[in-house]
């Protein structure tokens, strides 16, 4: 019953049939009373195969007719998405992780890839095309490690390798090539410890055998950002939000100044999840941000949602520090909206943030909402620049973000 039932709350939903419905979603929680068709996919006698199944989160996920996501939830029985492609090459290896669930699906273009579902239309989407074109990746032996996904395949270079995802493009990446080449490992049964990823595996010398891989290997989207990392957690969250690309060469520079153009981009993608795109920049809204400057959009629409007015005279300074005074009116505006005022400062929080500053009052809302605690002991650093990793936590605290 693995893959035609899920358990949720002590209910068990399943793939029943019935001589008036065919194969349909069934729940039962142990009695006869409450044992019943729960839903139809079909309306009527008719029917499709129902399953996987999985529990993620607060919602059973299910495949009907092998092109179609379902969800059950405490709103009901609901279609999630019906995917492209031919239902015969249908979803495969429903994973959950936290309140997303992974698989394998064939959409008649880019081959067999992964996929992932949040129980939306929108956020159900094909990660990454690991075998570029047509070719399939056949994703397979999905396995959840934290916050990660671990799972087999081939990029169409390399043989059956494991591989490491968050849900982005970003953060999907080939762990190791245990067999050279387009060699095969084959790994399978990957078994998260301890401190260690345990699978077996064959280099192509010495056969099948144990092999390990550090945990904290697995769960870096970026090289200098490992898990021993003070931001780790928060640039993890930025990324899997994907709020955050890097800064080049699978890095993230977490110890880097923040400019004013990166935090408008910073801002409205941690705002409004993956996918957001602003409107094309015109070149006309700050004298110093041109239509062909590299977050020219980011920072129009940032003035557009009236959260910037800019640096005075008509200017935007993108290339100028974000100082920790600055940062917090962007978080605030960001959070509460065009028109948000914060109660007037009391000078009383912060020794170095009188009541007469003129973030003052911004900076106090700051940490009354738990944003900030501050640099030090009853200090604010209000004019201190903002470096890459610090902004992390702080979007990730103002947005509650998901963190590892």
């Amino acid at each position: 019953m693995k893959d035609s039932s899920a358990a949720r709350g002590g209910v068990l939903y399943f793939s029943g049939f019935s001589a008036g419905s065919g194969e349909e979603l069934w729940r039962s929680d142990g009695t006869v009373a409450g044992t019943y068709l729960l839903a139809e996919t079909v309306a009527g006698p008719g029917s499709q195969p129902l399953g996987p199944f999985a529990t993620a989160g607060a919602a059973v996920f299910f495949a009907a007719g092998g092109d179609e996501l379902w969800k059950n939830d405490a709103a009901g029985t609901a279609l999630v998405r019906a995917l492209p492609g031919a239902p015969s090459v249908g979803i495969r290896s429903l994973t959950p992780l936290g309140s997303k669930v992974y698989f394998s699906y064939d959409d008649g273009v880019a081959g067999r890839e992964l996929w992932v579902s949040d129980g939306t239309a929108a956020g159900t989407r094909m990660v990454e095309d690991l075998n570029p074109g047509p070719g399939s990746s056949h994703p397979r032996e999905l396995q959840a490690v934290g916050a990660i996904l671990l799972f087999s395949a081939s990029d169409g270079v390399h043989g059956f390798e494991p591989w490491r995802s968050n849900g982005t493009a970003l953060g999907t990446r080939l762990l190791h090539d245990i067999a050279p080449g387009a060699l095969p490992s084959s790994p399978t049964e990957l078994t998260a410890s301890g401190s260690n990823v345990y699978f077996a595996a064959n280099d192509g010398t010495n056969g099948f055998e144990l092999w390990a891989l550090p945990s904290q290997a697995l769960l870096s989207t970026f090289v200098d950002v490992p898990a021993s990392h003070w931001a780790w957690s928060f640039v993890e969250a930025l990324a899997a939000r994907g709020a955050t690309g890097g800064c080049g060469g699978d890095s993230y520079c977490p110890d880097h100044l923040l400019s004013r153009a990166e935090m408008a981009v910073f801002l409205l993608a941690a705002k409004n999840g993956p996918g957001y795109t602003p409107p094309p920049a015109t070149g006309t809204r700050f004298a110093d941000v041109p239509a062909g400057h590299w977050a020219g959009a980011w920072i129009e629409q940032l003035a557009a949602l009236g959260i910037t007015g800019g640096c005075g005279g008509g200017s935007f300074c993108p290339g100028a520090p974000l100082s920790r005074a600055e940062m917090a009116v962007f978080l605030l505006l960001g959070e509460h909206g065009t028109g948000y005022t914060p109660p007037p400062a009391t000078g009383t929080r912060f020794t170095d943030v009188p009541a007469g500053y003129w973030a003052g009052a911004w900076i106090e809302q700051l940490a009354a909402e738990g944003i900030t605690g501050g640099c030090g002991p009853g200090l604010f650093c209000p004019g201190r620049t903002v470096t890459r990793a610090e902004m992390a936590v702080f979007l990730t605290v103002t947005f509650a973000l998901p963190k590892l």
